[in-house]
């Protein structure tokens, strides 16, 4: 959950987990002294701000984010298997793809940039109709002449499920 850039090599990335704000970060019941490395106990990412049963309940938490992106990437199975294709964007900040599977498609479009676009997707090869949110975006797509115009906000993403008529 955090880093301890005093401590040597790979060590730095690898503190206990921080599973409360229980003593030594709910990792053990150990002294303090014993622990084989030490949890971060100061500053923004110390066990008493940021922790697992603390992020648990925060609908904006990190924690919150990734357990809904693998529940969704394992939902959609088209994200891990099948073939991909990369969609031409016009904008060199947003990054699009698509993947395909069983006859299920999802596309997924990435905004890499710190401002707010709107972008015309070119769906060039995959059959649809519309595009059901499913992470990150709030309302359908319709496609229109085999593409989408669709607004990203900043770093913002949109990933959907491909629906042919």
């Amino acid at each position: 959950m955090g880093d301890d850039l005093s401590l040597p090599e790979r060590n730095s990335v690898r503190t206990p987990m921080q599973w409360s704000d229980a003593e030594n970060a709910g990792f053990s019941t150990a002294a303090p002294a014993d622990l084989v490395r030490p949890v971060i106990r100061d500053g923004p990412f110390g066990y008493t701000r940021v922790n697992v049963e603390s992020e648990r309940w925060d609908p904006e938490s990190l924690l919150r984010w990734m357990e809904e992106a693998v529940r969704v990437r394992r939902d959609f199975g088209a994200f891990g298997r099948g073939a991909w294709r990369l969609h031409d964007t016009e904008d060199p900040a947003v990054f699009a793809h698509s993947c395909g599977a069983d006859g299920n498609a999802v596309l997924a479009l990435h905004n890499l940039a710190p401002g707010k676009t709107e972008v015309v997707v070119d769906l060039g090869g995959l059959e649809a109709s519309r595009l059901m949110p499913i992470f990150g975006a709030d309302r359908r797509v319709d496609v229109e002449d085999g593409a989408v115009t669709v607004t990203l906000e900043g770093y913002g993403y949109h990933w959907y499920r491909v629906e042919r008529d």
